[in-house]
């Protein structure tokens, strides 16, 4: 059971189990769109355009890491979420 830290409502199973399988499509996407921005990035000559690419490029690899996290919190055992939760909660590592 996780719990919305805006809210304070719990999220059920149900809800759990159609966010994980959102992100996960959404993460498949993603890197299929990575992988055609690199290859956009390897053919353009201007180095203003080229520049713009790469910097679009480094943000959406921040992007997906954020997603690849939290899809992989939304997959911990329920003991763990609380641990986890409690350490970003308090700052401890």
């Amino acid at each position: 059971m996780l719990l919305d830290l805006n809210s304070h409502a719990q999220i059920g199973k149900e809800s759990k189990d159609i966010g994980e399988k959102e992100l996960a499509s959404h993460l498949r996407e993603e890197t299929k769109m990575l992988m055609q921005v690199k290859d956009i990035y390897e053919v353009v000559k201007d180095k203003k355009i080229k520049q713009l690419i790469l910097n679009i490029l480094e943000d959406e690899k921040k992007h997906h890491r954020i997603l690849t996290e939290l899809l992989e919190i939304l997959n911990k055992e329920s003991v763990e979420w609380d641990a986890y939760l409690y350490d970003l909660i308090t700052g401890f590592p």
